[in-house]
């Protein structure tokens, strides 16, 4: 009675094995990268909000987001600073164009970092889904798999 493979055995199942793996990996490959894409622009889109809460606090000024065109999806933001009775802009920018972007189109945070507008943003790409959540009194960012 024989135990074991030979060389030649392992060598032809591991052949196999290979050609099997370079076949399926580039069909799932566009799945992985959807994910990766969606998983970075919704922290990319936490991180912006987060940046207006904080300069909010420290400009003791109501700060903002806005996201355009307001009827989404978005493909772009604006970051405005309110000084006396308009809005300076501090930075404009593009989101990424491989994902879909919509929610509330705009964030107003207080001098005390509260939120006094938007509560909800959705971020998708491929079979991926996140929701940036602001809650209103603390003005906490929450990013969650949707």
């Amino acid at each position: 009675m024989r135990r074991g493979l030979t060389l030649i055995e392992l060598i032809a199942v591991l052949s196999i094995m290979a050609v099997l793996l370079a076949i399926s990996v580039p069909k799932l490959a566009p799945i992985f990268i959807w994910r990766v894409k969606a998983s970075s622009a919704a922290r990319e889109i936490a991180s912006k909000l987060l940046y207006v809460r904080s300069e909010a606090i420290s400009a003791s000024t109501r700060c903002s987001i806005k996201f355009l065109p307001s009827a989404g999806p978005f493909k772009r933001y604006v970051i405005r600073k309110r000084i006396g009775r308009g809005w300076e802009t501090i930075e404009e920018g593009r989101l990424p164009a491989d994902v879909r972007v919509e929610g509330d189109p705009e964030f107003i945070f207080e001098p005390l970092g509260n939120s006094s507008s938007g509560s909800q943003l959705r971020v998708s790409g491929g079979d991926q889904l996140y929701l940036i959540s602001v809650d209103p009194v603390t003005g906490n960012v929450e990013v969650r798999k949707g």
